[in-house]
């Protein structure tokens, strides 16, 4: 008999952009389906910040006291549940009461990102060379510390796989594997697969470096200064417009509030909620390291990755510069580039063999259906769990 129970464990506030990433609309139509919200437990000042804008859906379940799930998971008759959760004491112990009730544990490989290990030899050089390699040092060697402070994760039972990404070693003991494609090549395939001529634009992927709440939430300093890094910006995207003569738009990230008319970069159209349509209609995509960067690889739009004095200096080096190698793609510093440098003979054109690799590894599995991506898990869990 099919199983009927399956989780959602999530450790940020439920939102309406869960319901497709997540696939609450699929698995609450073909499933008993509870959405297990742990953010008071796990993060309560995320909470305390942002718990007020949760989503509201029929299957949220708000848990403010972690030793009520023994019951919650017990009063079912097993299941499946998809762990959203990251790693830690609290975590394991979720973990452990899910093994108990029988309930066993997924998870998808959309939020696997390239990583440094993802690069070749001459990609790790040419990513040396593209940031702030002491400092990149002293953030391995950070986080292979914290990593090994982390309890290890119990073995998984499901691998939705969103590319060829996944390491062989995570795999070896997971019995179920899906081949599937990342949630962005929904959004792709539902707009339109063939890649239409470009406008005169260039579009921004803004991610409000110098005020997104996570970094509070994550112990982090924001990477770049606000009055240091809207200018440089503001500068540079003058510049795009009078070399390439494409108009610089940016597509705002879901929490930035830059509606203030003294903003350095309020003469530039900023649009949120279409960043998908803004990239598919563009010649040129400008990014930091956002994970919307997909959308580029998949209209194949070329694309120039922005760094800067005090992004060479963060945390987020590294993942920049890789990327931008992995992509062969130019990876500009905002504070330094001069404007002969910019050229439609460099920045206009794209490695398609990178693109095609990147494709591949990241964003869909080589074979896998032109489906919907959670039509194409619900359909194998009511096959395969009994």
């Amino acid at each position: 008999m099919p199983i009927k129970d399956v989780f959602i464990l999530l450790s940020v506030p439920l939102a309406e952009r869960h319901l497709a990433r997540a696939g609450i609309t699929v698995l609450s139509r073909d499933f008993n389906l509870r959405i297990l919200d742990l953010t008071p437990c796990l993060a309560p000042q995320h909470w305390k910040q942002h718990g007020a804008s949760s989503y509201t859906h029929p299957d949220h379940i708000l848990v403010h006291d972690l030793q009520t799930l023994p019951a919650l998971f017990a009063a079912g008759q097993g299941g499946l549940a998809f762990d959203y959760l990251g790693r830690g004491p609290k975590e394991q112990q979720i973990r452990e009461w899910m093994k108990q009730a029988g309930i066993r544990r997924g998870k998808i490989t959309s939020s696997w990102q390239p990583a440094p290990g993802d690069l070749s030899r001459w990609q790790r050089v040419r990513a040396a060379l593209n940031s702030n390699l002491p400092r990149r040092l002293w953030n391995k060697i950070k986080r292979r510390l914290h990593e090994r402070s982390l309890p290890s994760e119990l073995p998984l039972d499901l691998v939705v796989l969103t590319g060829e990404a996944a390491r062989a070693s995570l795999l070896q003991q997971v019995p179920h594997t899906v081949p599937a494609h990342h949630y962005d090549y929904d959004h792709f395939l539902s707009l339109g697969a063939a890649p239409k001529p470009g406008s005169k634009t260039a579009v921004f992927l803004d991610q409000d470096l110098a005020w997104h709440p996570d970094f509070a939430v994550a112990n982090l300093k924001p990477p770049v200064t606000a009055k240091r890094y809207f200018s440089a910006l503001h500068a540079f995207f003058e510049t795009i417009e009078q070399r390439l003569g494409l108009e610089v738009v940016i597509a705002l990230h879901p929490r930035a509030r830059y509606s203030d008319a003294n903003h350095p970069l309020a003469g530039h159209r900023m649009i949120k909620g279409v960043t998908a349509e803004l990239v598919r209609d563009a010649q040129l995509v400008l990014a930091h390291d956002s994970n919307s960067v997909a959308f580029a690889v998949l209209w194949e739009k070329p694309t120039v990755f922005l760094t800067s004095d005090e992004l060479a200096r963060s945390h987020m080096a590294t993942q920049m510069a890789g990327r931008a190698a992995l992509l062969g793609a130019p990876l500009a510093n905002i504070d330094q580039i001069r404007p002969e440098e910019i050229t439609p003979e460099t920045w206009l054109h794209f490695d398609e063999s990178a693109y095609a690799d990147y494709k591949r590894t990241y964003l869909k599995m080589p074979g896998s259906a032109d489906r919907p991506l959670w039509e194409i898990v619900s359909t194998y869990i009511s096959n395969n769990f009994k």
